[in-house]
Parts: C-alpha cells; structure tokens; sequence
C-alpha cells in the first residue's frame, strides 16, 4: 500500500480545501486505475527456497585406480593436468584459484610437485536470485565394517607431509564458493572469493557416527554401518547473485611433493576412497505466469 496520497491521486484533501463529489469521484477513479494496474515495485517480493544437489563418486578402488578427471592442478603450467601449448604472452592467472595457501605446500615454485588438486562446479542463472549457503560431505565408509568399497580414516600417515603430526585429523582441505567476473568470466584472476573454509580440523566437523537403523524389507539388505568424514556448512550468506552471472562452488585436496598423506591415497589421488556431494540453497524470486 503507498503510504502518501500524492502516490495514488492528484487531488488533494486537505485543511482549506474542498470535497465535493466530482473530487472524490476523480480520486476514486485514480484509486482504481491505480490498483488494478498494481506494479511490481509496489509489492514486497517473496522468496521460495530452491536447491541445487550434486556430487561425485570415484570408480571402485579395489578395482580400478581412477584418473585426474574431474579434479585438476590449480596450477596452469605445461604439463598440468591438461597439456597444450603455453598461450602468447605466458598465463594470465597461473593460480586458477584464490585463498588456498596451504602450511606444507609451495605453490610458486614452478613447478607441480607441490600443488593441489581442484573440483569445481560452475553453474549460471537466467534471472537474480540469494545464495544463502552450502554444505559440503566428504566421506567415507564404516571403519568398523570388514568389507568397505572407500575406507579413508582421514588421519595423518606416518611419516605425515610436510608441517603435520601423524595420526592427527587431516587439516589441509578447503571448501570455497566464488562468483566469476561478469564481462570476462574466463578469467579467473577476476573473480570473487565470496565463501572459504579452508585448514580446519576434520576433528571439529566430523559426521555423526550413530548406526543406521536397519531397513529389512530392502532386497539384498542395507549393510546399516555408520558412515565416516566430515560435513562443511556455511549458511547464513544471503549473496545477491546477478542475472545471467555465474557461480561455482570447489573442493580443494592437497598434492604433497613427499606423496604422504591423511586421505589413504592411491598414489598422488587424495580423492580415491571418499565420495563427495554438497547442496546448494538459493531464494528465488516469486513472479506470476509471464
């Protein structure tokens, strides 16, 4: 509802003034015209909840040893994990990604025997909507089952990398949310860090380790262990994402030059015996049939 009557009608009731019919009749009219036009500005918006689930799932390890794909080099050097020729001028941003610093691990030496590897998930939206947060699970199978497909402990190996104590929590993972420059989004040295967890301790966001309860009408029956790892939250952000902007949201694990460990690696493959999965909360504006 507009609270000044200028808003509404051009006729004017006040001290000193007239109201005879023929105002209030033309003021009556503009109050029609006016609300059975109403505009958008006029309304409050209202927000319904929307979200986006996704994830990954490596090949069995007890089979196969999966591949780099999809995870990468955050590094853009020649023999990365995609090699082709160096463009002209060198690499604009030879970190593909921001805030990842990482005790143990020397980014800027030239070279990928220290480095870290990279999932990210882009996604773009035809119209505005809130980002109000994410929750990231890394996990693993029970630890107290024999037979395991991803058995990880997320504990140190012995001897641990560079800067770490074995058998402690792992500690060098980093969840970031970032939005891509508008006008040049291929270019990473542009975009935004708008989210970063990173150097916690697997200890501080581990998951429940209460048992299953068992489902037995399941056909061959549900093992019914706990699951094992982490969950990584980080709500209350209410980012404004602009229309036909774009967003992504990445995992980052460690690659130590020591080929040492807390993710029961199968050679330099942090990923190999965890699966990961997240969800994405939007608010997306409420409009009527267009």
């Amino acid at each position: 509802m507009a609270k000044s009557l200028r808003e509404i009608t051009t006729q004017q009731f006040s001290d000193g003034t007239t109201a005879d019919g023929n105002r209030i009749e033309r003021a009556l009219e503009d109050f029609f015209g006016k609300f059975n036009g109403v505009k958008p500005r006029d309304i409050p918006r209202r927000w319904m909840p929307q979200r986006i689930v996704g994830g990954w799932l490596p090949c069995d390890p007890n089979k196969d040893v999966q591949g780099p794909m999809p995870f990468m080099t955050i590094q853009n050097l020649v023999g990365g994990t995609l090699n082709h020729a160096t463009p002209e001028g060198g690499f604009q941003n030879v970190l593909r990604f921001k805030g990842t610093q990482t005790p143990g691990i020397n980014l800027n030496d030239g070279t990928l025997t220290d480095s870290q590897w990279a999932w990210s998930q882009s996604y773009c939206l035809n119209r505005p909507v809130i980002l109000t947060g994410f929750t990231f699970f890394i996990q693993s199978d029970s630890l107290t089952e024999v037979k395991t497909t991803y058995t990880n402990d997320f504990l140190y190996d012995n001897p641990p990398p560079p800067t770490k104590t074995a058998f402690r929590w792992v500690d060098d993972a980093i969840v970031e949310l970032s939005t891509d420059s508008l006008f040049l989004p291929e270019q990473q040295n542009l975009n935004a860090v708008d989210a970063n967890r990173g150097l916690f301790s697997f200890s501080t966001e581990v998951l429940s380790t209460l048992p299953i309860t068992p489902a037995h009408e399941m056909n061959p029956v549900h093992p019914c262990h706990e699951i094992h790892g982490a969950v990584v939250q980080c709500d209350r952000l209410y980012l404004p994402l602009r229309e036909n902007g774009r967003f992504r949201l990445s995992l980052i694990l460690p690659k130590y030059a020591s080929g040492k460990s807390g993710w029961n690696t199968v050679g330099t493959m942090p990923w190999q015996n965890s699966s990961f999965s997240y969800t994405i909360t939007l608010l997306e504006g409420l409009e009527g049939d267009r």
